[in-house]
């Protein structure tokens, strides 16, 4: 008893609010939405089926193939059936209701009898003048509300159902869509391009024959930039790309930027007629390849503007191209250059530049006019010494380094000078620092011959010609005064053939060999084989770095040059250590804050380095090359410590302490591996006594004391216990030295002997393994009294008022300052040591983790009591390290 309409009255309103129709906003739009897509979809197909034709005609070219007026009479054909088909399509098409929407609810969930309708029906009494009665009303409500309930619960929508497949029964739709995709690949970056030239008619001729054509821009080779491509054109099209990809968005809005100098190259074809190319109104001529057909072109880029590619009257592509000028490099020295303890000069800089450094040179001049050099100087040119600086890799864009040029040997040494720095970049543009005013660091010879013959070289050098008689005689009459050079057989020969040289010298060209040979003379005479050591060293240094920078240099070359290195390392310590025992007095102290010089120091760098270089890691190797650089141009060697008595006596203590801790620790070893079951050094394997235990060589059996060894294990028992009976003994004598000293005896030495002592007693009982431990806490014991001893030398010299002492042995308690462990060796190995690079070379703490975990896995191994797997594992780990 109800009818629909369309208004109702404000009882009606009541009942709307009691039962709400139970469907959500957003299921209404999705059911219209299903219902657009399954009435537009059939509508609008015919007209999607008629573009994609039309697209797949224009990627194959057949539109642009054909003759001018067929092109235009099938264009519009083309163009009159799809506004047909757009029109039938609007005009055809349903759009959605609301009433349709809830009948697709009401289909989809399967509801009987239209209940979502009940919501838009009303009361047949609504209208009435009397209207409907109370009983009547409660009883809508209550129908309307029982319906809402059944079908808020149970409410779907199903997915568009569109039946294509009846539409399209040969399934050309797939075709359409396979032949888009395959033809849409093909034509690539020129989609848009083919698109348009499908609408646009070719007439009066043949129709054009497709142009292709590669452009390639080419920068310098010295900017290490990858070229950059104009991609491939058709007809009238063409596109842009870089050299990563096509589709560059920047490159499209703001051009290509390319450095200055770039070269152009291209290739084009087939043309009947010759290409051009103009940039910014500049014409380029292409030239013709043997086929006749094809062009090339190479053209240097020269100004910024927009590129054009012509050809047969047709414009084949256009690119806006922007030139990036070279910008000059920039240059600064970090710090004013200063003399070293090695007498170079220590030069901090920081260059930079955009595309790479070519060379770096440092350029002196004297601060005060002096007549010229009677003998050619290298390096030396219009009263310029132009000295080379090292560049680190192949063309460095930024480098931060310090270098170590030595001038000792040039005739300015002693004089002062202003120094620039110079960078120069590969297009010849250079930049130089302001002036800086510094003197030229002089070397002083002590030994009075030496001093003459440096004098005699300066004169030559000065006055060329016009003193070699006055010095040759001279010379003929030292060299018949053996007295005066100790009868040294090669300063004898040496000073003879300088005075013959100098008498039959007809130019200035043979008095400059006789000038560097008197300077040999002087330094053989007053360092010994220290100097040739020292150019021995930095020669092997200069090939190593070389060797790093150069990528060409394999690993087998890199290895020999760090051996090289290695050898005259040893070579200067022993050339240091022999002048030192030929003349003690000539040892200066160290200066304030000099860092101490060991051999155990330079073995470590030097191990550091090879294994960097063993495992490829060439800028590692690099900075740790430029620490040792740095380590030996300004330590001191430890043997020059002790002009003074008291530095004199500390230095041989330390010295001391250093061997006696080194031969504890073999000791230490040979008695971990017998305790292991290991033979000793030298002795026979395999041999197990009546006391020892399966599977434990030489180990004893618990509480035997050793009793029941053979000869051979006693005999060995017996000469560790002796050999570090004589360790002990040593030990005593350097604490009565450090007792008569300082007066006072470090406590942690007190230990390390009586650990020694338990060590020996331990060792004639034949208990390895009580001996190794004893050993290891003499050793530990050993080092900290060590430190204990370095840090009263400090304490004292302190007291003293001495600050230089603190530099001297370490300086521990100073915050910001470097130091020095007990042996004279560096704390902080892996701290930035000034080579400027951000290279991380393993630290001394790291290291010394290294040996903490080797020290625990030998403590493990020698436990027999645990399990034969984890043994036989530890085994393993220990012939790996």
């Amino acid at each position: 008893m109800a009818r629909r309409h369309a208004k109702g009255n404000g009882n009606d309103k009541a009942a709307r609010r009691a039962a709400r129709l139970p469907v959500s906003r957003a299921l209404l739009i999705r059911g219209w939405l299903v219902l657009f897509w399954e009435r537009a979809l059939p509508a609008f197909w015919s007209l999607a089926g008629g573009i994609g034709s039309y697209a797949v005609l224009a990627w194959t070219g057949l539109l642009q193939s054909l003759p001018g007026w067929l092109h235009a009479i099938l264009l519009a054909l083309i163009v009159l059936a799809t506004l047909w088909l757009l029109v039938r399509a609007l005009t055809g098409m349903r759009w959605p209701r609301r009433q349709d929407v809830l009948r697709r609810l009401e289909q989809d969930s399967g509801l009987d009898h239209r209940p979502l309708s009940t919501f838009d029906d009303q009361l047949a009494l609504a209208g009435s003048p009397a209207g409907a009665s109370a009983y009547t009303l409660a009883l809508w409500r209550r129908h309307r509300a029982d319906v809402a309930v059944a079908a808020a619960g149970g409410l779907r929508l199903d997915l568009p159902r569109t039946d294509m497949a009846g539409r399209d029964p040969h399934a050309l739709r797939i075709l359409l869509l396979l032949a888009l995709v395959v033809f849409g690949v093909t034509a690539g970056g020129e989609r848009w391009q083919l698109l348009r030239a499908g609408l646009v008619p070719e007439f009066g001729g043949a129709p054009p024959v497709p142009v292709a054509f590669d452009l390639w821009i080419t920068p310098p080779a010295y900017t290490g930039l990858p070229p950059r491509s104009l991609s491939r054109g058709v007809g009238g099209a063409a596109s842009q790309q870089t050299g990563e990809g096509a589709g560059d968005a920047d490159t499209a809005a703001t051009g290509f930027k390319v450095p200055a100098g770039s070269v152009l190259l291209g290739r084009l074809g087939p043309a009947d007629t010759a290409p051009a190319l103009d940039l910014a109104g500049q014409q380029a001529p292409f030239q013709a390849m043997s086929d006749g057909a094809s062009w090339r072109i190479e053209q240097k880029l020269d100004r910024s503007g927009t590129l054009k590619l012509t050809a047969g009257g047709r414009t084949l592509g256009s690119w806006q191209i922007d030139l990036i000028a070279d910008l000059p490099p920039s240059v600064e020295l970090v710090e004013p250059p200063v003399p070293t303890a090695r007498q170079s000069i220590r030069v901090s800089y920081h260059a930079a530049d955009d595309y790479g450094l070519a060379s770096l040179k440092l350029r002196l001049s004297l601060a005060v006019p002096q007549p010229d050099l009677a003998l050619p100087v290298e390096g030396l040119e219009g009263g310029v010494l132009t000295v080379p600086l090292p560049l680190a890799g192949n063309g460095p864009r930024d480098i931060r380094a310090i270098s170590y040029p030595d001038l000792t040997a040039h005739p300015w040494a002693g004089l002062p000078v202003n120094a620039t720095l110079v960078a120069t970049d590969a297009t010849d543009q250079s930049t130089e620092t302001a002036p800086v005013r510094f003197t030229l660091p002089e070397r002083e010879f002590h030994h009075p011959l030496a001093r003459i013959l440096a004098a005699f070289r300066r004169d030559l050098v000065e006055h060329g010609l016009s003193v070699r008689q006055v010095i040759a005689n001279q010379l003929a009459g030292i060299a018949a005064t053996p007295d005066l050079y100790g009868g040294d057989t090669g300063v004898f020969l040496g000073l003879r053939v300088a005075a013959t040289g100098l008498m039959l010298a007809h130019g200035v060209e043979d008095v400059a060999p006789v000038a560097r040979l008197l300077w040999q003379m002087a330094l053989h005479l007053d360092e010994g084989g220290v100097a040739s050591a020292a150019d021995e060293l930095r020669a092997a240094q200069e090939a190593l770095r070389q060797a790093l920078d150069d990528p060409n240099s394999t690993d087998a070359q890199i290895s020999q040059l760090v051996n090289r290195l290695k050898q005259a390392v040893q070579n200067y310590v022993q050339a240091l250590a022999e002048q030192a025992a030929r003349n003690p007095a000539s040892l200066q102290p160290p200066q304030s804050g000099a860092q101490v010089l060991t051999p155990e120091a330079l073995q470590e760098r030097l191990d550091r380095l090879g294994d960097l270089a063993r495992t490829g890691a060439r800028d590692a190797a690099r900075q740790a090359l430029a620490e040792l650089q740095q380590m030996m141009e300004n330590a001191q060697a430890s043997q020059g410590q002790g002009s003074e008595q008291a530095g004199g006596q500390a230095g041989q203590i330390m010295q001391g302490l250093d061997k006696l801790a080194r031969d504890q620790q073999g000791l230490l070893d040979e008695t971990f591996r017998r305790a292991q079951g290991a033979p000793p050094a030298g002795g026979a394997a395999g041999q197990q006594g009546p006391g020892s235990m399966p599977g434990n060589q030489g180990q004893m059996a618990p509480g035997e004391n050793g009793q029941g060894f053979s000869g051979p294990d006693m005999q060995d028992a017996a000469r560790r216990a002796a050999r570090q009976e004589e360790l002990r003994n040593a030990l005593s004598r350097i604490l009565q030295g450090i007792g008569e000293m300082s007066g006072q005896i470090p406590d942690e030495l007190g230990k390390a002997e009586l650990g020694m002592r338990s060590a020996a007693g331990a060792l004639q009982q034949g208990d390895d393994r009580a001996a190794a431990d004893a050993q290891g806490k003499a050793l530990d014991a050993l080092r900290k009294g060590a430190r204990q001893f370095m840090d009263q030398l400090a304490s004292q010299a302190q007291g003293q008022g001495g600050q230089g002492a603190q530099g001297q042995t370490g300086g521990q308690g100073r915050p910001g300052q470097r130091g020095t462990d007990p042996f004279g060796r560096d704390d902080q190995v892996g701290e930035q040591m000034g080579s400027g690079s951000d290279v991380k070379v393993p630290s001394r703490s790291e290291v010394q983790r290294a040996r903490d975990v080797l020290d625990e896995l030998r403590r493990r191994a020698a436990d027999r009591n645990r399990p034969p797997e984890e043994l036989d594992y530890l085994q393993r780990l220990l012939r790996r390290f």
